[in-house]
């Protein structure tokens, strides 16, 4: 709120900062300490508005993270799947794609996080004896807390993290990805694709259909098709998961399993 005017203002570095509070709140490995805002002007930089028409932007205020750009990929992958399994639809930290959403929808209608029917796993060549111990793996009620609640390897983070390093796998990266794909095959909606997808505008989605979910307007193009009360792949449910990438990445590490 500026006092001098008596209007509210909206500045880029807000929503950098909601991020990083967001982020130091649920996940303080992955945080940096605040920065001083730096101020500055850019004679090219222009902006719309309805009322006034293209505008100068004036002096330039800029938010700049101390840490690497890993890190905040990171922390923003975190934060995406944090969101998507609470189910915090109404949160905009993030920008929603259709699977994200569908996924948080879900999940907010469900108080019921666990799995809720087993899924097959495809036999890859006398692979029955390692499927049968993934299954039992899968259905242990401690790991499924670790992967699918509190998180404690997501796989967009350590892919993150490890990018432009000479670790190009990670065991534990490819668990929990099983883990998400054996959930999302046991509700219908494909996990994975929803953590993957990209970031892309949703404020008229959020309008027409989470802020008035008996709306009879249409949402944004991008959405058609999408309502709360319709599930977005339905023939999804109860596929056979191929753990391939998995058991790869068993037979390099078996020494060190072993």
């Amino acid at each position: 709120f500026c006092m001098a005017c008596g209007d509210f203002i909206y500045h880029e570095c807000f929503d950098q900062e909601r991020e990083r509070l967001f982020v130091e709140i649920h996940f303080p490995s992955l945080c940096w300490k605040e920065t001083p805002i730096l101020r500055g002007v850019d004679p090219s930089s222009f902006i719309f508005t309805p009322e006034h028409g293209v505008m100068w932007r004036g002096m330039m205020a800029t938010y700049p993270n101390p840490v690497s750009t890993q890190i905040v990929h990171a922390s923003r992958f975190a934060a995406k799947r944090l969101l998507m399994f609470r189910g915090l639809v109404g949160e905009k930290t993030i920008d929603w794609g259709p699977k994200a959403l569908a996924l948080a929808i879900y999940q907010q209608r469900h108080l019921n996080k666990e799995l809720i029917a087993p899924v097959g796993i495809y036999n890859l060549g006398n692979t029955c004896f390692i499927n049968a111990v993934l299954q039992c793996l899968i259905h242990c009620p401690l790991l499924q807390d670790l992967f699918l609640r509190q998180m404690v390897h997501p796989y967009k983070c350590c892919e993150a993290l490890r990018w432009g390093s000479n670790k190009l796998s990670c065991l534990t990266c490819e668990l929990d990805k099983l883990f998400l794909e054996y959930y999302g095959s046991s509700i219908g909606i494909d996990v994975i694709a929803a953590s993957e997808e990209q970031r892309v505008p949703s404020e008229a989605f959020f309008s027409n259909t989470i802020d008035n979910p008996n709306s009879t307007s249409k949402p944004n193009s991008s959405f058609a098709g999408l309502t709360c009360n319709k599930k977005q792949h339905p023939e999804y449910r109860g596929h056979p998961i191929v753990p391939s990438s998995l058991l790869a990445e068993i037979w390099k590490n078996i020494r060190s399993i072993a």
